[in-house]
C-alpha cells in the first residue's frame, strides 16, 4: 500500500520531476560549458602570457648579444691599438738604444785606437831606448876589445924591438 501510494505520488509528480531534471541538466550543461569556456579562455590567456614572456626574454637576449658583440669588437680594437702603440714605442726605444750603443761603440773604438797608438809609441820609444843601450854596450865592448888589442900589439912591438 505504501508502495502504491508512493507510486501514485510519483506518477502525479512525474512531469514536475522531469521538468526539474530538465532544468538541472540544462543548468549543469551550461555550467560545464561555462567552465570549459573559462578554462579555454585561461589556457589561451596563459599561452598568450607565455608567448609574451618568451618574446620579451628572447628580445632581451638578442639585444644583450648584439650589445656584447659590439662591446667585444670595441675591446678588440682597443687591444689592437694598445699592442700597436706598444710596438711603435718599443721600436722607437730599440732604435734609440741602438743609436746610443753605436755612439758608445764608436767612442770605445776611438779610445781603443788612441790606446793602441799610445802603446805603439811607447813600444817604439822603449825599443829605440833598448837598441841605443845595446848599441852603446856593443860600442863599449868594441872599444874595450880594440883597447886591449892595441895595448897588446904595442907591448909586443915594444918587446920585439
Amino acid at each position: 500500500r505504501k508502495y502504491q501510494q508512493l507510486r501514485r505520488e510519483y506518477k502525479a509528480a512525474e512531469g514536475k520531476i522531469i521538468t526539474i531534471q530538465r532544468f538541472v541538466r540544462g543548468c549543469m550543461c551550461r555550467l560545464r560549458l561555462w567552465r570549459e569556456a573559462v578554462e579555454a579562455q585561461e589556457r589561451l590567456w596563459a599561452a598568450i602570457e607565455i608567448q609574451r614572456c618568451w618574446r620579451g626574454y628572447s628580445g632581451r637576449v638578442r639585444f644583450e648579444n648584439c650589445f656584447e658583440e659590439l662591446w667585444r669588437r670595441e675591446m678588440m680594437a682597443v687591444v689592437v691599438q694598445r699592442n700597436f702603440r706598444g710596438h711603435v714605442a718599443r721600436s722607437k726605444v730599440r732604435k734609440l738604444l741602438r743609436a746610443h750603443a753605436r755612439e758608445e761603440f764608436e767612442l770605445a773604438r776611438t779610445r781603443f785606437r788612441a790606446a793602441q797608438r799610445i802603446q805603439a809609441l811607447a813600444r817604439g820609444v822603449h825599443s829605440r831606448k833598448r837598441t841605443r843601450h845595446r848599441l852603446a854596450l856593443c860600442t863599449y865592448s868594441a872599444v874595450q876589445i880594440q883597447r886591449i888589442a892595441r895595448g897588446w900589439s904595442v907591448r909586443r912591438a915594444l918587446w920585439n924591438q
